[in-house]
């Protein structure tokens, strides 16, 4: 996924050192197994597979069908602006490896790569057949030629629901699991409701807002932290596919506090794209509990469901 997943538990009376162990390394495991499975960076996962014969349908394991199908009605409830098919676009502009291995840690990359506007058949689909295609029976899926499929934008909250999953399963109640700041809150810790910060995005080591959340996710989009330099200048990872572009949005960060995790995930990026005058319009007709946008002017702009306690930070 790129990034590092973190996990921390509230064990009770009836947890033993060993089931805490075997619970971390369960899904330790499984989410190694997942990435490698719907990662684009890893050669031999499932999507590279797919990427690799464009235009046929290639077998593929209940996950990817599961993400797959996600992502395909993501696309529908965005009117296209979540799209899953523009993994060539970024591999034009230079993200053709995961971030980390470009940038080695470093905030901003000196890189120069060939860099093209991808053809119009590329982007915005959003009231046309789309080029990605399932059969869910016989377990296939296909993208037709041209085209990239990227699951990255809404793989990782699967993945992180699928841990919360087998944690539940295992009887542990009261947990975070968060993958680069996106996570999942379940039930407390002993003091209350579990704390989490919206980061500022020109100081990392500072939050402007805090929030108490319980049995419910977080997700941020932003245009701040994925960034490098190509031939076209400073670029970023955030695609707007009516551009084909990366987004020139007046929103750089957007959270987003929502009942699940990949549902946070769509309504923040689309809402970035959007814009904050059009995304705040746009985000009234879906499920939420709450949002932070912050614009390129550093305003901060929020609102929050009667039951969710924001605070805002001097």
């Amino acid at each position: 996924m790129g990034t590092n997943v973190e996990v921390a538990l509230v064990t009770e009376a009836h947890h033993r050192q060993i089931d805490v162990t075997d619970a971390l390394r369960a899904v330790k495991e499984q989410i190694l197994t997942l990435e490698q499975k719907l990662s684009r960076f890893h050669p031999d996962s499932e999507v590279s597979r797919i990427n690799q014969q464009p235009g046929r349908f290639v077998p593929v394991s209940e996950a990817v069908i599961c993400v797959v199908e996600l992502a395909l009605e993501s696309y529908r409830v965005s009117n296209g602006l979540f799209c899953p098919w523009v993994g060539g676009i970024m591999e034009g502009l230079g993200y053709n490896v995961s971030f980390e291995q470009i940038g080695k840690g470093s905030p901003l990359l000196s890189r120069t790569v060939k860099t093209a506007i991808p053809p119009s058949k590329w982007v915005f689909f959003s009231n046309e057949r789309p080029p990605l295609h399932v059969q869910r029976s016989s377990g296939l899926v296909s993208v037709d030629p041209g085209f990239c499929l990227d699951l990255g934008g809404i793989a990782k909250g699967w993945i992180v629901e699928q841990t919360v999953n087998e944690l539940v399963s295992r009887g542990f109640h009261n947990f975070v699991v968060s993958a680069g700041g996106d996570m999942v809150c379940r039930g407390s810790h002993p003091d209350g409701p579990w704390t989490v910060g919206i980061e500022n995005p020109w100081d990392d080591r500072e939050h402007l807002f805090t929030l108490d959340v319980e049995n419910l996710a977080l997700a941020t989009s932003g245009t701040y932290r994925r960034r490098w330099h190509s031939q076209e200048g400073e670029v970023h990872h955030l695609i707007d596919p009516r551009t084909g572009r990366p987004s020139t949005s007046d929103i750089v960060s957007c959270s987003m506090l929502s009942t699940r995790l990949t549902g946070a995930e769509v309504l923040a990026k689309t809402v970035l794209l959007l814009g904050q005058e059009q995304g705040e319009r746009w985000v009234r007709d879906y499920p939420h509990r709450g949002f932070v946008l912050i614009t390129r002017d550093k305003e901060v702009v929020h609102a929050w469901n009667s039951s969710t306690n924001a605070k805002s930070l001097p």
